[in-house]
């Protein structure tokens, strides 16, 4: 997987093998968190929440305040633009203890699909067929490239079939393309000038770590303009 939010799609299996006993959020969430330093350094650096250990002293915690985030500030406003229905939730200890089984669970597939795809993974350092050679890559190069296409692909085509995608008349879903789309541009630009993007294959990776916080950022300001829209036709 060479791009974090492809990693969300494996929460949709853990899901259904768990009965939808687990709560999704805190899945799709896990399955990104060793990855969410990414987010605040612009840049793919190396994550403890990688390791075994990490999983419990850094992705969980750090999962969890992106989940807050979630719950907190992003939620309703998010799905309102997106067209989706939020996930029922009933708040409790036994609740809790499901959240943190579920980001655990995420984050731990995650680990697991960027040892069978990265140069330092544990699988790929140890086997070499990962590493031979194909078509001018290394294998474990066109796991990380054809699993982050598959992944995005079959998010998108799980959304264009569930969503129910508000008309782009409506002030609100325009509002939020436009803070997007700048936040995005904007971030994907501050990530090439920080990290001083020299080649083409830099380019793109700090174009695509800036523009995964230029997403986030956006929700964060769509946020504010919904919560003051909505206090104004109340």
């Amino acid at each position: 997987m060479p791009y974090t939010p492809a990693h969300t799609i494996v929460a949709a299996p853990l899901w259904y093998l768990s009965q939808k006993r687990l709560p999704l959020p805190p899945l799709i969430i896990g399955c990104m968190a060793p990855d969410l330093p990414y987010f605040l350094y612009l840049n793919p650096i190396y994550s403890p929440g990688h390791s075994i250990s990490g999983l419990i002293t850094h992705a969980v915690p750090q999962g969890l305040l992106a989940l807050g985030l979630w719950y907190l500030w992003l939620e309703k406003s998010t799905l309102t633009l997106f067209g989706l229905a939020p996930s029922k939730r009933q708040v409790s200890l036994s609740w809790l203890g499901l959240v943190i089984l579920s980001l655990w669970l995420g984050a731990a597939t995650h680990s697991f699909l960027d040892a069978t795809s990265h140069e330092w993974g544990w699988f790929v350092q140890r086997f070499a067929g990962l590493r031979y050679p194909l078509g001018g890559l290394p294998i474990f190069k066109w796991v990380q490239y054809g699993g982050g296409a598959m992944g995005l692909t079959a998010i998108l085509s799980w959304y264009l079939s569930v969503a129910k995608v508000p008309s782009t008349a409506n002030r609100s879903v325009q509002a939020g393309v436009t803070i997007l789309s700048f936040s995005t541009l904007s971030l994907m630009g501050l990530a090439n000038w920080v990290h001083q993007s020299q080649d083409l294959q830099s380019f793109a990776i700090n174009s695509a770590s800036g523009a995964m916080s230029g997403f986030v950022v956006g929700l964060c300001l769509f946020s504010v303009f919904y919560r003051i829209r909505r206090l104004r036709v109340s």
